[in-house]
């Protein structure tokens, strides 16, 4: 799928953000405490896959896209309550009131309820330390495995056979195009 695009901000209408990469315009959902504007903005991209559409979700850092992929993994948390959060909060804010267990304080996001507020504490605990690093090797490798797997989904494959094939011709030093290529010709 799309790890980041390069582009112009076209339209800025929160969260909506039109980015412009060589005439093609992606339309993205983006946290509200966006920053970037004007031309040559690199945007980190979390593609959704759902039945009925495709979503880019966008972030202004590597560590923002991965801490929004921890957190649409809590469950009843969607894309757009992570939005949401990461809207309201930044990340080390986020690991405070975690770390804290202080569900008083995430409640008032909006559309967290006390549930929610308790589940993120649980489930992120431990976890949103790592957000705040650079992505180490491994974690870039994992994130390689992830895409190529949700591409395959996309083009209709299974998550089983997807995974399967994407493990039998993992190279590390291979590219996301060339991973897939691979593992198309073998799926044909």
């Amino acid at each position: 799928m799309i790890g980041a695009l390069r582009g112009q901000v076209m339209v800025y209408n929160p969260p909506l953000l039109l980015l412009d990469v060589q005439g093609v315009v992606y339309e993205l959902m983006v946290p509200l405490t966006w920053q970037a504007q004007g031309e040559d903005n690199l945007v980190w991209v979390h593609t959704q896959l759902r039945e009925d559409a495709l979503q880019l979700f966008g972030f202004e850092s590597s560590a923002q896209k991965q801490l929004f992929r921890l957190l649409v993994r809590v469950n009843g948390v969607g894309p757009k309550m992570a939005l949401a959060i990461l809207s309201a909060c930044t990340q080390e804010e986020l690991a405070h009131a975690v770390e804290q267990r202080n569900a008083k304080l995430l409640t008032k996001i909006p559309g967290v309820g006390l549930k929610t507020a308790e589940r993120l504490i649980v489930e992120l605990n431990g976890r949103l330390v790592q957000t705040e690093q650079p992505l180490s090797s491994a974690a870039q490798q994992h994130g390689l495995r992830e895409d190529a797997v949700s591409a395959l989904c996309a083009l209709g494959y299974s998550q089983a056979q997807a995974e399967k094939v994407i493990k039998q011709h993992w190279q590390a030093d291979l590219s996301l195009d060339q991973l897939l290529r691979l593992a198309l010709r073998s799926l044909v």
